[in-house]
C-alpha cells in the first residue's frame, strides 16, 4: 500500500501542473484564437411584436394634436427650430401637423391641442386669436425668443430688457428631466441668445442659464403657455430637452423610447499597432502589445459582462497604406492579432463589423474632405470595390460563419461614391454608423436615424458620442438622446491612450474609470436601456419606427394600443402636478417612477388602460 504513495503523489502532481497550464492556455489570446467561430450570424435579440385589436374609434378630443406653424422664410433660426421639431416629435413616436398662420383660426381649444410657434416676426401670427384659444384651454409653445411687448402678459413676462447674445450653461430644476448635468457659463458645449426677461410670480421656471429664465410654463385663463426663451432648440443636441418641454404644457403626455444603447470598438480587431515609446514604457512596465493583451481588453471584457453591453467591433485588414495587398498578405503579417481578438469578440456575443481594407476612407478627389485629415484619395470606384472585396475574402478566412451587417467609415467620412462601393462589394450590408451630430463640410457623414435616400434596404445608425473620458457635456449629450427617444451609440479605440488629445493626457486607470462611470450613469438613471450589438439595435430601432400607437387621454386617465409593435416597448409619461400613477406590476406591464411627476412605462401587452390617482390619495 504504501509503495504506491510515490506514484499517487507524482500522478497528481502531473495533474495539477497540466490543469495549471490549461488554465493559463486558456486565458490567453491563442486559446481564443482556436475556438470555433459561431455557426450563424442570426441576431441574438429575438424580436416579438404585439398587436391590438381595438379598432381605433374614439373622441378625437382625447387625442394629443400638435400644429407646428409655418417657418419664417429666410429666418434660419425659424427654419432650423422647424426642422428639428420635425425630426424630434417623430423620433418620439409624436403626431404632429403643419400648419398655416391662417389655418390655426379654427382650432379648437384642448387641454390636448397646442400650437407651435417658431421664428421672430411676431406680426405673422394672429395674438387675439391665439390668446382666446389658450385663456379657453389650448396649448401653446414659443419655441425660441422673441421680443414683442403685446405678447408678454400671454408668455408671462413682465418686463424685458434687450438681448443677450452670449449666454452659456444651463441649470436643471428637479422637475425637468434627470440626467441633465448643470452646466455653467465656462462650458462652450451649450449657449443661448436669450431675452433678458422678468417674469410675472406665476410663471415656473424650469431651466436658467446665467440667471436668466430659459424655460417657463405660464397659465392663462384655462390654458397653459411653455415658452423657450432662447435660440438652442435648432441644433440635434437639444432635441430631448424640446420634447420634454412640450410635455409641460399639457396634463398628460406620452413620449416613445427605443430603449437600446450600442457600443463600438473601431479599430478592432486590427493589427496591433507596434510601438517602442519609452514614456509609455516607463508608464506601464511593458510594450503597447503586452498592455493591449494584459490590461486593455481583459478591463474592457470585463466592463461588457457587468453592464451587459456586447461590442460592436470594427475590423481593419491593415494599416499599411497599399490599396493593392491580398488578403493571403494581409493574413501573413497578422492572422494572430485579428483571429485571437475577433474570437474572442465573437464569443463574447458581439458583432464584427466592417471598418475598411485599412483607414483609408472611401473617398475619390471629386468628394468634399478636409485636407488635415491626410487621407489618400481613392483613384476610382472600382479600386475601392477591390479593397474591399480583399478585406472581405480576409474575413472569409477567419470568420466564415459571421456576415458583415455594419460599415463604420474611418474618421467617419463617406460620400456617395463609397456607399455605392460598399454595396457592390457587401450587398448583405444592412447598416451604415458613422455621426448624429457634427460638420459634414469636412466630408464627415452626419445621419438622421433613418433609411438610405438611394439604398433603401440599407439603414442609417449614428453614433451619439466617443472616447473614455466622460465630461458634464458628454453627459448632457447622452441624456438628451435618451430623453428624445431612448437611443444611445457611443464608440471608442484601443489605442486612445496613445494619443495625448484623445486619453487627455491621462493614464489608463484614469481613462477606464471615466468609462465605467459612462456605463453606471447609463445602468443606473435608464435602465431600459439595453445593450446590444449594432445589427440588433438597428432591427429594434426599425421595428420601433414601424410600429403604430394609438393614446387616448381623459381626466381620469389614459388608454393606450399598440400595432405591430415590439414587445417590450417604453414611453415615458409626464403628469401635470396632482396626479400620480400606481407604480409596480400591471396587466399591461411595469410602472416606475423615474422622478416626480415623471414615469417610465414598459409594455409587455399590446393595450393598456392606466387610471390615475390623487396625489393627497
Amino acid at each position: 500500500m504504501n509503495r504506491n504513495v510515490p506514484g499517487f503523489v507524482q500522478f497528481t502532481s502531473i495533474l495539477a501542473v497540466l490543469l495549471l497550464a490549461g488554465v493559463l492556455y486558456m486565458n490567453t489570446d491563442r486559446f481564443y484564437a482556436s475556438l470555433p467561430a459561431a455557426e450563424s450570424d442570426a441576431a441574438s435579440e429575438k424580436l416579438t411584436f404585439m398587436n391590438s385589436e381595438w379598432d381605433g374609434k374614439a373622441n378625437d378630443l382625447n387625442r394629443i394634436k400638435i400644429y407646428l406653424a409655418e417657418p419664417e422664410k429666410g429666418n434660419l433660426l425659424s427654419e432650423r427650430t422647424h426642422a428639428n421639431i420635425l425630426a424630434a416629435l417623430q423620433y418620439a413616436k409624436i403626431p404632429l401637423e403643419v400648419i398655416s398662420p391662417r389655418q390655426m383660426e379654427s382650432l379648437k381649444p384642448n387641454p390636448y391641442t397646442m400650437i407651435i410657434l417658431t421664428g421672430e416676426d411676431s406680426s405673422r401670427w394672429n395674438l387675439e386669436v391665439i390668446k382666446k384659444f389658450v385663456r379657453e384651454g389650448g396649448r401653446l409653445f414659443a419655441a425660441n425668443r422673441f421680443s414683442d411687448p403685446a405678447w408678454h402678459n400671454l408668455l408671462g413676462i413682465e418686463q424685458a430688457h434687450g438681448y443677450n447674445d452670449t449666454v452659456k450653461g444651463a441649470v436643471f430644476s428637479e422637475s425637468f428631466f434627470k440626467g441633465y448635468p448643470d452646466l455653467g457659463p465656462e462650458s462652450e458645449f451649450f449657449s443661448n441668445s436669450m431675452l433678458k426677461a422678468e417674469l410675472s410670480p406665476d410663471s415656473m421656471t424650469y431651466i436658467t442659464a446665467e440667471s436668466l429664465p430659459l424655460l417657463w410654463t405660464h397659465d392663462e385663463g384655462t390654458g397653459r403657455v411653455a415658452v423657450w426663451n432662447g435660440t438652442s432648440l435648432q441644433e440635434k443636441s437639444a432635441r430631448g430637452l424640446l420634447v420634454h418641454s412640450i410635455s409641460l404644457a399639457f396634463p398628460a403626455f406620452l413620449s416613445g423610447q427605443m430603449g437600446g444603447k450600442v457600443m463600438f470598438i473601431d479599430d478592432f480587431p486590427a493589427p496591433i499597432a507596434e510601438t517602442s515609446s519609452e514614456q509609455f514604457q516607463k508608464t506601464y512596465g511593458m510594450s503597447y502589445e503586452q498592455f493591449y493583451r494584459n490590461r486593455w481588453w481583459p478591463d474592457m471584457k470585463e466592463i461588457s459582462k457587468l453592464y451587459q453591453i456586447p461590442y460592436t467591433g470594427a475590423l481593419i485588414g491593415t494599416y499599411q497604406d497599399k490599396p493593392d495587398l491580398s488578403s493571403q498578405e494581409m493574413l501573413s503579417m497578422s492572422e494572430r492579432d485579428l483571429l485571437g481578438y475577433g474570437r474572442q469578440l465573437i464569443q463574447g456575443n458581439g458583432e464584427l463589423a466592417l471598418h475598411g481594407y485599412n483607414h483609408e476612407s472611401l473617398l475619390t478627389k471629386s468628394d468634399p474632405v478636409s485636407a488635415e485629415f491626410g487621407y489618400r484619395p481613392w483613384r476610382s470606384e472600382e479600386e475601392m470595390v477591390n479593397s474591399l472585396l480583399e478585406v472581405k475574402a480576409l474575413k472569409e478566412e477567419l470568420f466564415a460563419a459571421q456576415q458583415l451587417k455594419t460599415y463604420v467609415p474611418p474618421s467617419n467620412l463617406l460620400n456617395r461614391s463609397g456607399i455605392s462601393a460598399l454595396k457592390k462589394a457587401v450587398p448583405e450590408l444592412e447598416v451604415i454608423a458613422s455621426l448624429y451630430i457634427g460638420d459634414p463640410s469636412n466630408g464627415s457623414l452626419i445621419q438622421e436615424f433613418d433609411y438610405d435616400s438611394v439604398y433603401k434596404e440599407l439603414y442609417h445608425f449614428p453614433r451619439i458620442n466617443s472616447g473614455y473620458h466622460f465630461s458634464k457635456e458628454d453627459q448632457f449629450q447622452l441624456a438628451d438622446s435618451i430623453a428624445n427617444m431612448g437611443v444611445f451609440s457611443h464608440f471608442i479605440h484601443p489605442d486612445d491612450v496613445l494619443d495625448e488629445a484623445r486619453s487627455k493626457q491621462g493614464d489608463w486607470e484614469a481613462m477606464k474609470n471615466s468609462y465605467t462611470s459612462m456605463q453606471k450613469f447609463l445602468a443606473e438613471e435608464f435602465s431600459h436601456v439595453k445593450g446590444y450589438k449594432q445589427i440588433d439595435a438597428k432591427r429594434r430601432m426599425d421595428a420601433y419606427q414601424k410600429g403604430k400607437w394609438s393614446f387616448s387621454y381623459n381626466p381620469e386617465g389614459i388608454e393606450i394600443h399598440g400595432y405591430n409593435v415590439p414587445s417590450p416597448s417604453y414611453f415615458y409619461l409626464r403628469l401635470e402636478p396632482g396626479k400620480r400613477l400606481k407604480t409596480g406590476e400591471h396587466p399591461f406591464g411595469h410602472v416606475k417612477k423615474q422622478q416626480d411627476h415623471l414615469y417610465l412605462i414598459t409594455m409587455t401587452q399590446p393595450d393598456a388602460a392606466i387610471s390615475y390617482i390623487e396625489e393627497n390619495a
